[in-house]
């Protein structure tokens, strides 16, 4: 069963029965006041209140980041426009360059508050081609109404030359080049940056009503990575496993996540129409590119 909803869940029908007493379409085989009565006894986070009252699976292991009851609720969570409207644009860009057997993926995370829309992501792009493509879909996002407050780039690597190409298109006034690697900002808890950023998205995933894309690769790349504790200097800091720890022990580079693990890199204010009108009067917006982002 684990399988099927987890590894293989785009094969079947899912159906989650569930006598949670707050969801309005819980089953009526399990009488409602016994269930607030386990659940005020026991908690919402008792491994047999998931089970049997809440028709989730028991929590995950203490080395595993986002379990697969927390991704599987923001993927069924609908999001209402007035709950992120507000909020900056921010993306995520994890490059990759592989040739056109595709032994690796880009990927482009669009999130706004509370709402992460559909992971863009491809193959067999050098660097310049890949920031061809991310310039494309800014410049039809502007074209939308709907422009990226900031656009975060992983330039460690194979990523240089895109976060390079992309400044030099015209959008450096958005495009932010951050390195996994990096020093975190708040060093005396995480081991670096990308670790910082995947407890970031753990907790937005976990604790918020966060709305993620049915997308079973994404879900599968989010429960991979194992973290824990780990010493640096004087500190006992927290550690997101490595990607090259990652395929040594046979699990997928999480490039969708990472992307959208991106988004979490700095805070990010909305940008003002005003500012808006000021930076497209300074000739900012005036890049072009002849790629087709559905292209392929």
């Amino acid at each position: 069963g684990y399988a099927a909803v987890t590894k293989f869940r785009e094969m079947w029908m899912v159906v989650v029965v569930t006598a949670d007493p707050d969801n309005p379409q819980r089953t009526t085989r399990v009488p409602i006041e016994w269930a607030r009565e386990q659940i005020r006894l026991r908690g919402r986070d008792d491994p047999w209140v998931q089970v049997n009252i809440l028709g989730l699976y028991p929590p995950v292991s203490s080395e595993q980041l986002i379990g697969i009851n927390a991704i599987i609720q923001a993927q069924a969570r609908d999001m209402p426009v007035l709950h992120y409207s507000g909020d900056a644009r921010i993306w995520g860009v994890d490059p990759a360059y592989s040739d056109e057997s595709g032994a690796d993926e880009w990927a482009l995370a669009r999130r706004q508050g509370l709402l992460c829309r559909p992971i863009l992501y491809g193959h067999g792009m050098n660097g310049p081609t890949l920031a061809n493509t991310i310039g494309g879909a800014i410049l039809e996002a502007r074209r939308n109404h709907e422009p990226p407050d900031k656009v975060f780039v992983d330039k460690g690597g194979v990523g240089t030359s895109c976060y390079d190409h992309l400044r030099l298109l015209g959008f450096d006034d958005i495009v932010v080049g951050i390195d996994f690697g990096q020093l975190a900002n708040d060093p005396a808890r995480y081991y670096d940056l990308r670790t910082e950023m995947w407890v970031k998205m753990a907790d937005w995933v976990k604790h918020s009503e966060a709305c993620l894309p049915e997308d079973p690769m994404l879900k599968k790349e989010l429960m991979s990575p194992r973290h824990g504790p780990t010493k640096k200097g004087n500190h006992t800091v927290t550690k997101l496993e490595s990607k090259k720890d990652m395929k040594t022990r046979g699990a997928r580079s999480p490039n969708r996540a990472d992307a959208l693990a991106c988004t979490f890199a700095f805070p990010v204010v909305r940008e003002s129409a005003e500012e808006r009108l000021r930076r497209q009067d300074s000739g900012a917006d005036k890049c072009r590119t002849e790629y087709d982002i559905h292209a392929g």
